[in-house]
C-alpha cells in the first residue's frame, strides 16, 4: 500500500472515530465535525510522524512529470507572444509621451477636468 494512501486512511480514519464519538455524546453535527477535524489533525501532526515522512519521502523521490527546465517555459512564452501578434506589442508600448506623462491631482482623485478647460 502507498504510503500516502496508508496515511490518508489513518488520518480518516482518527476523524471519523472522533466524529462518531462526539456525536454519540449529544454534539451538533457541525461542531463534531470540526473538532474532529482539528483533532484529526493534531492526532496526525503529533503521533503519525514516521508516516508524514515516508509520504515527503515519496513525494521528492516520484519522477518529475512536468519539465522544469528554462527552455521549455521561454518557448511556451515565445508561443503566446506569436500567436497575440504585433497588435499587443504595438499596445504594449506607450503612442506618446502624453501617455506617461503624471497625473493630475484630479486625475488621482478620478475628477478628470474637461479637455477645454
Amino acid at each position: 500500500m502507498p504510503a500516502w494512501l496508508r496515511y490518508a486512511l489513518i488520518r480518516v480514519g482518527v476523524f471519523a472515530l472522533v466524529f462518531a464519538v462526539l456525536l454519540l455524546l449529544g454534539f451538533h453535527y457541525l461542531w463534531a465535525g470540526l473538532i474532529a477535524a482539528v483533532v484529526g489533525f493534531c492526532v496526525g501532526v503529533i503521533f503519525f510522524r514516521g508516516q508524514r515522512d515516508a509520504v515527503a519521502t515519496q513525494l521528492a523521490n516520484r519522477k518529475p512529470r512536468r519539465a522544469t527546465d528554462e527552455s521549455v517555459e521561454d518557448d511556451a512564452e515565445d508561443d503566446v507572444e506569436d500567436a497575440a501578434g504585433p497588435a499587443s506589442e504595438a499596445a504594449a508600448t506607450p503612442a506618446s509621451d502624453a501617455a506617461t506623462a503624471p497625473a493630475s491631482e484630479g486625475d488621482r482623485r478620478g475628477e478628470r477636468q474637461p479637455e477645454g478647460e
